[in-house]
């Protein structure tokens, strides 16, 4: 399916080390099995000076579902090993981009 524009990822947030957010079905289909690229950046407290590796962090994910038609869905990944505490800057607010999933029409 196009990725893009029948699931919704919103509300994603960190709490501690978790990653957590909703999964919104915009579509008329059942979906499961949509694959997350889920992006942690660490942000440099000197940006001119940034280390030599970033500790942020970009994993794919899959929530098996399903999602109704229209439906939502709570997610949340662990990373894994989990995010080092840094004293040299801070991680940003995760990003959730969904590239793909399955459909089960239902028509």
């Amino acid at each position: 399916g196009d990725a893009t524009n029948a699931v919704a990822a919103s509300d994603v947030a960190r709490r501690g080390n978790l990653v957590v957010g909703t999964l919104t079905n915009r579509g008329g289909d059942q979906i499961h099995d949509i694959r997350l690229l889920i992006e942690i950046p660490f942000l440099w407290a000197n940006e001119a000076a940034p280390g030599a590796e970033s500790p942020g962090r970009s994993t794919v994910m899959t929530v098996t579902g399903p999602l109704a038609p229209h439906g939502q869905l709570a997610f949340e990944l662990t990373p894994n090993p989990p995010l080092p505490e840094r004293t040299d800057g801070r991680y940003a607010d995760p990003r959730v981009r969904v590239m793909g999933y399955q459909s089960v029409s239902t028509r």
